[in-house]
């Protein structure tokens, strides 16, 4: 499966992952490719495997569909990172993002494009904005949309939201609906926004820029125990997904390894 590219695009470098190509950059280097896909406005979509990602794939051919429209595929979880060492294929590191995306609106508002918040816990990316803005030293939001629970099976509200964005024209859409609703709804749009730069899933990151989720210390994240740290915030909701993680991703990994010695 080979990610496919904007228009003008040179792709970076990718590694075979799991049956994923996974593009082999930096985190510098991809806040830089992500500006200029956002600058040509290629309408560009960038997803972020993790493990529960990489499971998904495996399982869900639908999942799997959505990844081949992405042009930029960067490696979220630090267990994709061992997977990929292990596998035999190193990636320069995790890129996170959580990390990408508060790195990317800054940068861009500096740069002068602008970015769109869609999804998101109430009042999370409203106070996101605020405190990017802070950052930036000046606002790059041109809006901000979080629809209600279920929109995606309403298509009067689909479109009013779709009419919404294309109105504001910005270069970078932040997706905040998690997995796999963000992606499923970046590829069902992507072809409806006209002069779009660059969609991305970003997950719960809304909330952690805006301090209503705690996020993992540095030295935790330095440690790889982000997803411990995230389990033991929300038990009731991550235990089965991370219990899956701990059992089936090291288990498709190592089946891996030894299906290729084999051959």
């Amino acid at each position: 499966m080979e990610p496919t590219q904007g228009v003008g695009q040179a792709a970076p470098p990718t590694v075979e992952v799991l049956g994923l190509r996974i593009h082999r950059v930096t985190n510098a280097e991809a806040l830089a490719h992500v500006l200029h896909l956002a600058q040509c406005r290629s309408g560009a979509l960038v997803m972020t495997p993790n493990a529960d990602h990489m499971l998904r794939l495996s399982r869900d051919q639908e999942f799997r569909a959505l990844y081949q429209h992405a042009a930029l595929v960067l490696a979220d979880g630090v267990s994709v990172v061992w997977a990929a060492r292990i596998l035999g294929s190193p990636l320069p590191e995790r890129v996170a993002g959580s990390d990408l995306m508060p790195a990317l609106c800054v940068e861009a508002a500096r740069q002068g494009l602008s970015y769109y918040f869609l999804g998101g816990s109430p009042g999370d990316a409203q106070k996101a904005a605020v405190v990017l803005a802070e950052r930036a030293g000046r606002d790059g939001c041109v809006g901000i949309d979080c629809p209600p629970l279920g929109f995606e099976k309403d298509a009067a509200t689909v479109d009013a939201m779709v009419q919404r964005i294309v109105d504001k024209q910005p270069h970078i859409v932040c997706v905040g609906l998690g997995s796999p609703k963000q992606e499923r709804l970046m590829v069902a749009i992507k072809d409806r926004l006209p002069g779009l730069g660059v969609m991305l899933g970003v997950g719960v990151t809304f909330s952690f820029v805006a301090g209503t989720v705690k996020r993992a210390p540095e030295l935790v994240r330095t440690l790889a125990l982000e997803w411990l740290w995230r389990l033991l915030c929300e038990p009731r909701r991550l235990w089965r997904r991370y219990l899956d993680n701990l059992v089936h991703f090291p288990w498709l990994v190592l089946k891996t390894k030894f299906a290729r010695k084999r051959a």
